[in-house]
């Protein structure tokens, strides 16, 4: 068995959290916007101590003023991302992988004329808004699961691959990433 070799945790507790953004739109309080985050605090076994993993973000069109619905939602996400350093959380993990068609991670109905963004669109739409973060001090670099776990980084000028273990990735329950993948992986 590999995580066993490894020495791999047999689990990793985590906390769940779910962050809401309501709007009052003609008297009716409105679910715009939503994610859920996973914590894995100070008592979690590396690779997993304390970070974060962004598990599902969900919104719909409705926010007004419509042209401020991004920065809304980026600055809601950064604040999220600055409280979390605050309680000693040292990063931050993001999936974006773009739905599709029909599926409805928190909210569960959204208008048929809501446009999905593409992958690169919406990472574009990440990487905006954690280069904000890196520029407010909230996010110290902008870098992804593969520079940061599997390639070594020696003094000399070469970079080379490392040793790539199970027991090297940190662990989430990210039921998206795995369809996410596969999907890409597909087409």
């Amino acid at each position: 068995d590999a995580s066993k070799q490894a020495a791999y945790p047999m689990q990793f507790d985590y906390v769940s959290k779910c962050i809401l953004m309501f709007q009052n739109l003609d008297g009716v309080e409105v679910l715009l916007f939503g994610f859920y985050i996973q914590e894995y605090d100070d008592e979690c076994p590396e690779p997993n101590r304390r970070r974060c993993y962004l598990a599902y973000l969900d919104s719909v069109k409705y926010f007004e003023p419509s042209g401020l619905r991004s920065p809304m939602y980026q600055t809601i996400l950064n604040g999220y991302f600055a409280q979390a350093k605050s309680r000693g959380f040292v990063a931050g993990y993001i999936w974006a992988c773009p739905p599709l068609k029909g599926d409805d991670y928190i909210i569960y109905c959204h208008p048929d004329s809501q446009m999905i963004p593409k992958s690169e669109r919406l990472r574009t739409w990440y990487h905006k808004m954690i280069d904000r973060a890196v520029a407010e001090g909230i996010v110290v670099e902008r870098t992804n699961i593969y520079d940061e776990h599997m390639v070594v980084k020696p003094r000399a000028r070469c970079v080379r691959l490392a040793p790539c273990t199970a027991a090297r990735l940190p662990f989430s329950r990210l039921g998206a990433r795995a369809r996410c993948r596969a999907r890409t992986m597909l087409s």
